[in-house]
C-alpha cells in the first residue's frame, strides 16, 4: 500500500511516513516519533504491522481504512489509541461480514 501512497503524497507536496511488518523496531520508532512531533503528517500502517506489533500512534486527527480490519477487534484497538479521531472507512457491499463484526448485524442490514 505504501509504494502505491508514497508517490501521490510526494507529488502533492504532503510529508508521510509509513511503518510496516518488515521494519526494524527501531525503524518504527523513528516513524512513529516524526509522526507525532509533527514533522511527517501521514503515517501508513499496514494491518500486519499491527497484527505483529500492537504499537499505538497517538495524535492521529483522522484514520482511514482502505478496507476492513481482518480481525473486528482491530479497529477499536486503533481508534480507541487516540484521544479524539474520526474515521473514514472504504468499504463493499462484500464486506458486510467483515462489517458485522464491527457495528453488530442488525446495523449492517441498515
Amino acid at each position: 500500500m505504501s509504494s502505491f501512497l508514497l508517490p501521490h503524497c510526494s507529488e502533492k507536496e504532503v510529508s508521510a511516513g509509513y511503518m510496516h511488518e518488515y521494519m526494524e523496531v527501531k525503524e518504527l520508532e523513528k516513524a512513529r516519533t516524526r509522526f507525532n512531533n509533527g514533522h511527517t503528517s501521514v503515517l501508513l500502517v499496514s494491518q500486519r504491522e499491527h497484527y505483529y506489533r500492537r504499537m499505538i500512534v497517538k495524535g492521529a486527527r483522522k484514520i482511514v481504512f482502505f478496507s476492513l480490519p481482518d480481525y473486528p477487534h482491530y479497529f477499536s484497538e486503533l481508534v480507541n489509541g487516540t484521544a479524539e479521531c474520526s474515521t473514514v472507512t472504504l468499504f463493499t457491499k462484500y464486506d458486510c461480514y467483515a462489517m458485522e463484526g464491527i457495528i453488530g448485524k442488525d446495523r449492517t442490514t441498515e
